[in-house]
């Protein structure tokens, strides 16, 4: 009499089981082989070994680094991704096969706040927007701009600032000090006006709201990445959880970018004619588009007097 067939049931639990053993024997020779190198589990891939090292995560993607030859390929719930420190690699992907690597529609779509620019478009816009904006900011005057604002931030901001906690010897968090620090560097050559998260005066205003902001986009675009789009996107119309917070930020974002231009025109009194004050690389660029139309307009005009 032939042997009962095994139920299904018992047949899919043994073969989970002996595939469940034959993963930990070949992470275990992995992992004995290189211990720093992070274990990859099925469908949620190194979620785990992520969330036990949140505590030190900075820490934690230098080892992974160090001990894959610099460079890390890994799946984080469905994403691939690749993570390099390799400067022969950077420039490869940046700078010299940079058209070779789409961002793609989804990027665009996670990262939307910075929708039409360089960052999220692909393609011919791509390369004319990096060449418009290499020419900006390999300008002498916007690098000297950028010098000289790092230096006054440095005298009239952090130098002041440190003098008066040491005498106090009160206190303060070093990681604020350094984000209000780079804001300022970052915005006042941009703008042409110092937002002010350095001032004595003031605790930052909306420039500090800005940096929040600025975060939120951050972390909610990570957000983006671990979810499938159908799902943030639900989110999304029905505005809650993060998409809500990243709605708020998006707001704000414009609030501040409004406010500097138009502190701006007030100091110079608009864009048109000559600046009193030195020029900001957004100045710098309203100027060049007006050159460039103007210079055609005057070809146009000179072909059509030579034609009639």
């Amino acid at each position: 009499m032939a042997s009962p067939l095994l139920p299904a049931e018992l047949l899919v639990s043994t073969s989970a089981l002996f595939l469940l053993v034959a993963f930990c024997m070949y992470t275990m020779s992995m992992r004995s082989k290189n211990p720093l190198r992070p274990t990859e589990w099925p469908i949620v891939g190194i979620l785990p070994s992520l969330v036990v090292n949140l505590h030190r995560l900075h820490d934690y993607a230098t080892d992974a680094l160090a001990s894959c030859g610099h460079n890390f390929k890994s799946c984080l719930t469905g994403m691939r991704f690749l993570l390099t420190c390799d400067p022969t690699n950077i420039r490869h992907i940046f700078t010299s096969n940079h058209a070779n690597y789409l961002k793609g529609k989804e990027f665009s779509e996670m990262f939307n706040v910075t929708d039409g620019s360089f960052f999220t478009v692909d393609g011919e816009p791509c390369r004319r927007q990096r060449a418009r904006i290499q020419s900006i900011f390999s300008s002498p005057r916007v690098l000297a701009l950028m010098a000289e604002c790092c230096r006054d931030r440095v005298e009239k901001g952090v130098t002041p600032f440190l003098a008066r906690m040491a005498k106090t010897a009160a206190p303060f968090d070093s990681h604020d000090l350094l984000t209000r620090f780079a804001f300022d560097v970052t915005a006042t050559p941009i703008f042409g006006v110092d937002p002010g998260l350095l001032s004595t005066s003031s605790a930052g205003g909306a420039g500090m709201h800005a940096v929040v902001a600025m975060d939120t986009v951050m972390e909610v675009g990570l957000f983006r990445h671990t979810l499938p789009m159908c799902c943030w996107k639900a989110m999304r119309w029905l505005n809650v959880g993060p998409e809500r917070k990243l709605a708020a930020a998006h707001k704000v974002l414009r609030g501040f970018v409004a406010e500097m231009i138009e502190r701006r025109k007030l100091i110079t009194g608009g864009y048109a004619g000559v600046l009193e004050s030195p020029a900001s690389p957004v100045e710098i660029i309203m100027c060049r588009r007006t050159s460039t139309i103007r210079s055609t307009a005057t070809t146009c005009s000179a072909r059509r007097s030579s034609t009639s």
